[in-house]
């Protein structure tokens, strides 16, 4: 596995996506002006997925009432951690001040690693396009499925990451879970505060999107349809949905901690203090989910999982946060698909 830490292989990598973009790029442009028309998704073309107004739900409470209470569940488990987190911030701030005890990160990876890691990642990304193309020229229409695709994909850049960081856990003669503090006593005191500080913080970060969503109103700006967003609203393959599911609430969150918090916070804090780590690693991590109305609160997100994982020393509770939080908007977002 020496042949990770060397930049041999991602300078070739780097090499062969630079000249596989730059063919499409500067390829011949008179074999696109001659071209015929591209063939038919096999799948629901991308659209806004459908609004709820007041006069529709009023409709709905009298055609499907069973439903609107399954709803109105959700938005009482919303209301009552928002309650809960405010009564805990409340006293928190009127007892005695007091430094909470720090586990400290169990590892801090070398800025170089995980610069390697992250590139690798990034280039496997890139590359999976000429792997979709490659795939397709065989005629296949399940590779031409654009939405099965994007989760084939997604699960192989998640399958790659977690190898990858095997194979360097295991270079310094680690295992994953001493890595990142995943063992048993520790990642259980781990969960618990952390959910309690989610508790704290869920209030403010739904609020801020709120607020982002009214100003983005207010402004007429209308985001992009995300992946997420097609995959839950606009296709209705049982199977599609429930790999989506595993995707969001599991497999994820587990790979998106590795990343974030797991490899690049404790990379930059070899090199900066926790707030900046925080707020750096937080910006990235709502810049890739390329959500505008949504990105404020996110960077709020990223920066309490980064807290987390500096406090409890474990990567245990940002993942239990994560996995808890995509849950709650999965199942609110489920519930309004069957009301649509």
């Amino acid at each position: 596995m020496k042949w990770l830490r060397g930049w041999g292989l991602y300078v070739g990598l780097v090499l062969l996506t630079g000249a596989l973009y730059g063919r499409n790029l500067l390829g011949d442009h008179r074999a696109v002006d001659h071209a015929e028309e591209p063939p038919a998704r096999t799948t629901t073309q991308a659209a806004a997925p459908p609004e709820l107004d007041v006069a529709r739900l009023l409709q709905l409470s009298k055609e499907r009432p069973g439903l609107l209470l399954v709803l109105a569940g959700w938005g009482a488990l919303g209301v009552g951690i928002a309650l809960t987190g405010l009564v805990l911030g409340v006293k928190d701030l009127t007892r005695a001040r007091r430094v909470a005890h720090q586990e400290g990160l169990p590892y801090r990876w070398p800025l170089s690693e995980a610069g390697r890691v992250l590139l690798l990642v990034i280039v496997i990304v890139l590359l999976l396009p000429f792997v979709h193309m490659a795939l397709s020229m065989r005629s296949l229409a399940w590779f031409e499925d654009a939405h099965a695709w994007s989760l084939v994909a997604m699960f192989l850049v998640h399958t790659v990451l977690l190898l990858v960081v095997w194979a360097f856990a295991s270079m310094h003669g680690l295992t994953v879970r001493t890595m990142f503090g995943l063992q048993w006593p520790r990642a259980a005191r781990a969960i618990g505060r952390s959910l309690r500080g989610y508790a704290v913080a869920f209030p403010w970060i739904f609020g801020l999107l709120a607020l982002a969503a009214a100003v983005c109103e207010r402004l007429g700006i209308e985001p992009p349809v995300e992946a997420i967003h097609e995959l839950v609203f606009l296709d209705g393959r049982p199977w599609i949905l429930a790999l989506t599911l595993l995707l969001a609430c599991v497999i994820g969150p587990i790979a998106e901690e590795i990343i974030f918090r797991g490899i690049l916070f404790s990379a930059l804090r070899t090199r900066m203090s926790a707030l900046a780590a925080m707020l750096i690693s937080g910006s990235l991590f709502a810049a890739v989910h390329t959500n505008l109305i949504g990105f404020l609160p996110i960077v709020a997100l990223g920066v309490l999982l980064a807290d987390r994982y500096e406090r409890t020393g474990s990567l245990a509770g940002p993942i239990a946060i994560h996995i808890a939080h995509n849950t709650l908007l999965m199942g609110v977002a489920l519930t309004l698909k069957q009301l649509m």
